[in-house]
């Protein structure tokens, strides 16, 4: 049990070791492993990582090629000749366009663009209407119960823009498409000399245009917080129903001996009449890491989606591709 303690304490220590110094990397290729103190607009300050309690330092940002800080994010200073050689040692996460020419101001600094593909994971109470039991009348009820038991999976495709110059906080607007299933039972029942009772089981698929705006954090290296909130539009919708409408009708109420006029519609696979399930706006966190292979830009995301009104909650797991060089951070 200590060896399990001295271990996780030392991995720690380690994590917290790596994740506390700056990088700076200067024009000549020279690399210096630093805590900066300060950023002023001529100049650095910053103590030699391996001498915390040592002096201070200053450089002038003229010798210094980039910044790579704690968190891992990536600030150019000045764009040197050798900057293919410079970043074949690091990777960049994003690149700030403070101190560089506007010949250097590339159109990623400002717009970003991926294409999505990934899943839906459907919750069990799915395209259920937001209508519990509840009193209609004297002798009269409503409800919708027995959602479905299992989760099923459906695609979803989409794209986003991220905009902005800062490294830190962008603007995210994105479009997908996605399909929602669910099924869910009805039952109705009014009293009286004509007395109404509805039995059915309604299975629905529709199809949203899912269009999602808001903020983008990047709060570690190449790692994304994205609270969002989404307008989900109908593009199709199917909602079939099963089961028995029965009207009983008494020729007079008060003799229990007279048998009523039953009148029985049985529904087979039939579209329902009206559907029950209507746009919506709902609140969509989104978590995404990204990665690069050889040349290509990816990622991988996660996203909860959840309507209160409507209850469409809805699971979103899936990569992201940058397909355009230009247009990739």
């Amino acid at each position: 049990m200590r060896n399990q303690l001295l271990l996780i304490t030392l991995f720690l220590l380690c994590f917290k070791t790596y994740y506390s110094q700056d990088l700076l990397v200067k024009i000549d290729s020279t690399k210096l492993t630093v805590k900066l103190l300060e950023v002023n607009p001529n100049s650095l300050k910053y103590k030699n990582f391996s001498n915390l309690n040592g002096p201070d330092y200053i450089i002038d940002k003229t010798e210094v090629a980039f910044i790579i800080y704690q968190n891992g994010i990536k600030e150019v200073i000045n764009v040197p000749k050798n900057l293919n050689k410079i970043e074949s040692y690091t990777s960049i996460n994003a690149i700030s366009t403070k101190g560089r020419k506007k010949a250097d101001v590339k159109l990623s600094d400002f717009v970003i663009f991926n294409l999505q593909a990934g899943i839906v994971i459907n919750n069990s109470y799915c395209n259920k209407p937001r209508r519990d039991d509840f009193p209609l009348g004297q002798t009269s009820s409503e409800g919708y119960y027995g959602y479905s038991k299992k989760n099923n999976v459906n695609i979803n495709l989409g794209f986003n823009f991220v905009l902005g110059k800062s490294p830190y906080i962008k603007h995210i607007i994105g479009v997908n498409y996605l399909r929602s299933k669910g099924e869910f039972d009805y039952e109705y029942y009014q009293g009286g000399q004509t007395s109404f009772s509805d039995q059915l089981h309604y299975n629905s698929t529709v199809d949203f245009i899912n269009i999602v705006t808001g903020i983008r954090f990047t709060i570690a290296k190449n790692f994304h917080l994205e609270p969002c909130i989404a307008l989900n539009s109908i593009l199709y919708s199917n909602i079939k129903v099963t089961g028995t409408s029965t009207k009983k009708t008494y020729s007079d109420y008060y003799q229990s001996n007279i048998p009523p006029i039953v009148e029985t519609t049985h529904y087979d696979n039939t579209k329902a009449d009206k559907d029950q399930i209507g746009a919506t706006v709902s609140f969509c966190p989104r978590i995404c890491y990204e990665f690069a292979i050889k040349n290509h830009k990816f990622g991988i995301y996660y996203s909860y989606n959840l309507a209160y009104e409507y209850r469409l909650p809805w699971n979103m797991i899936g990569i992201t591709y940058y397909p355009f060089k230009k247009l990739r951070s």
